[in-house]
């Protein structure tokens, strides 16, 4: 038998600790195999506390099978949850975008349009990463950089925010993992689908090192960018054309 929310037997056998109901994301669930018995009294009661009793189910589900049966409902319930993060992830980034106001916050004359530019830590300090910064800046945008905190759930945060505080986003594809650029690529998918005001551009560079994984990437989700060993301004120029259109 298994239960992630039962932890103690009450005066007459068992009773149970229940979690946090409060908390959504929170879900309980009782497992019996479905032809449990047993010949000792104590442990007769268990089962049929577990089965009779409404204040023990109470926010669980209780399921009675093989394991086979468990892991299947254990992989639909982290389904479920992921789908409800993610949408509360894309709301975050739409309220972000939009001012938290529900309505699309005009940008200020004198404010630089922002480019949210996702790179992997080891590349904040490669001579190309710093040379396409600085030309961001020298063309007037505003490059924004991901965290460095070492608080997933933080950095997390700052991530959703960036994406719905930029008005563009590049995607520097260097020293990362190609897990890594697949993550980041997912991103644009997941959370900029449907923002509003949608992104003026959205772009990958592919920085060195080369490699198989890099050399085969191909997508409509954004422009594809191919650096060389050192980077020139003009590689970059197709992403800079759609930002002095939205910027004119």
């Amino acid at each position: 038998m298994g239960d992630n929310g039962l932890r103690s037997r009450g005066p007459s056998g068992p009773t149970a600790e229940v979690p946090d109901r409060a908390d959504p994301a929170f879900l309980r669930l009782i497992w019996m195999p479905g032809d449990v018995r047993s010949q000792d009294r104590r442990q007769g009661e268990y089962i049929a506390h577990l089965q009779e009793d409404a204040g023990v189910q109470q926010g669980a589900d209780l399921l009675n099978g093989n394991l086979e049966e468990l892991k299947t409902v254990i992989h639909e319930k982290l389904a479920e949850i992921r789908t409800r993060q993610e949408k509360a992830q894309a709301a975050a980034v739409s309220a972000a975008a939009s001012g938290n106001g529900g309505e699309a916050q005009k940008r200020a004359p004198d404010e630089p349009l922002r480019v949210y530019v996702m790179c992997d830590r080891a590349d904040r300090k490669s001579p190309s990463f710093v040379t396409l910064r600085k030309c961001l800046l020298g063309q007037g945008y505003e490059p924004i950089l991901p965290t460095e905190s070492e608080d997933q759930g933080n950095a997390l945060q700052m991530h959703i925010e960036n994406l719905g505080l930029c008005d563009a986003c590049l995607i520097y594809y260097g020293g990362g993992s190609p897990d890594w650029f697949e993550a980041k690529l997912r991103d644009l998918r997941k959370f900029l689908r449907g923002r509003q005001p949608p992104v003026v551009a959205k772009a990958v560079y592919i920085a060195s090192p080369s490699s198989d994984h890099k050399d085969e990437v191909e997508t409509l989700e954004a422009g594809v960018l191919r650096g060389a060993e050192t980077f020139s301004p003009d590689l970059l120029e197709p992403f800079l054309q759609k930002l002095r259109a939205a910027g004119s």
